[in-house]
């Protein structure tokens, strides 16, 4: 059965990275209208006991479209896409995400994203 949908809404999420963690799957998938976390186009986290029925995370934003750059500004960006995550030690470290600055597509390219404190 489908997973990761929402009512009355055709194709509400797509490219799920999905990962089992200490006690649970988690998955961030790409949120194409902000359906699950009211945040536009962004990356949403859920979770599941079993792989099969997936909820919503209690924080399930994990990024809006815009990327951070060293100096503080924020690069606006059409998508932000295909999540993936880097394990050290078996803790996420970094989000990797295939990014489109227009809707064009004329020049994509890949970012990674620390995590931490």
């Amino acid at each position: 059965r489908p997973v990761f949908t929402a009512a009355g809404v055709m194709f509400p999420a797509e490219d799920p990275f999905i990962w089992f963690g200490p006690d649970r799957y988690w998955a961030v998938v790409k949120d194409n209208e902000g359906h699950f976390t009211h945040a536009g186009k962004s990356l949403a986290l859920f979770e599941s006991r079993d792989g099969i029925d997936w909820k919503l995370a209690e924080h399930p934003l994990v990024s809006t479209i815009g990327v951070k750059r060293p100096d503080g500004s924020v690069q606006p960006l059409h998508s932000l896409e295909r999540p993936q995550l880097l394990f050290e030690g078996g803790v996420p470290t970094t989000l990797y995400c295939a990014v489109d600055e227009s809707s064009r597509r004329e020049h994509s390219y890949n970012v990674q994203v620390p995590l931490g404190p």
